[in-house]
């Protein structure tokens, strides 16, 4: 299904996939978690490392940690340099190099 959603809407609705996300991992449930917070991430302007950083980094840092723990490594390898290139600071890119020596 192709919703039309504007800006503000697809920001919502990857903040909700978040939450999903985050109470997928405390369950233990990392393969719905991947599933939610890809969506989350996809959701996402191609300027939200800019526009909307609390959330990207959020949904980045949630989904590594899903997707190491699921076994999603292609997809762990593909989003970790996300965090490495645009996050702000260096604590920001802890919860990626935490992963990367797991």
């Amino acid at each position: 299904v192709d919703l039309k959603l504007d800006r503000n809407q697809k920001t919502q609705l990857a903040g909700l996939n978040l939450q999903a996300g985050n109470i997928a991992i405390s369950t233990s449930r990392f393969h719905a978690a991947a599933e939610y917070l890809q969506t989350g991430i996809s959701l996402l302007s191609k300027d939200s490392w800019i526009q909307q950083y609390d959330l990207t980094i959020q949904l980045y840092d949630a989904a590594l940690e899903a997707y190491y723990t699921a076994g999603q490594f292609s997809k762990f390898d593909a989003a970790v340099k996300q965090p490495l290139t645009h996050a702000r600071c260096f604590e920001d890119k802890l919860n990626s190099y935490h992963n990367l020596v797991r």
